[in-house]
């Protein structure tokens, strides 16, 4: 779910004129690239099939025909499975036949 708490969108709200007539469509269009970026994620998972990627079970586009023009009170939910996050560094300082033994199972 896109929320004010992803940089992207909240870096798009802090930069804008609050005293600005247009202010609330500027606010709902900095919600609508992250929306976009979460639907072609889940076309994606719709697509790929493999061990090493999260599944979908699914997603949920919130209608938009709300009387409300704030994206974020409308939008996209993606539902999946939990899995446990992996940091970069953890990766980076596994030795190399630990490695290419997690590349193997998936």
């Amino acid at each position: 779910m896109v929320t004010l708490h992803q940089r992207e969108v909240r870096h798009c709200i802090e930069n804008l004129n609050q005293s600005d007539t247009e202010f609330l469509s500027h606010r709902a269009k900095c919600f609508m690239f992250s929306h976009m970026k979460l639907m072609k994620e889940i076309l994606m998972l719709e697509q790929l099939s493999h061990p090493g990627f999260i599944k979908l079970l699914g997603y949920c586009v919130f209608n938009e025909e709300s009387d409300t023009i704030d994206l974020s009170e409308r939008g996209v939910i993606i539902v999946s499975e939990l899995r446990t996050r992996i940091s970069v560094y953890s990766l980076q300082t596994l030795i190399w036949r630990e490695k290419i033994s997690i590349s193997c199972i998936w």
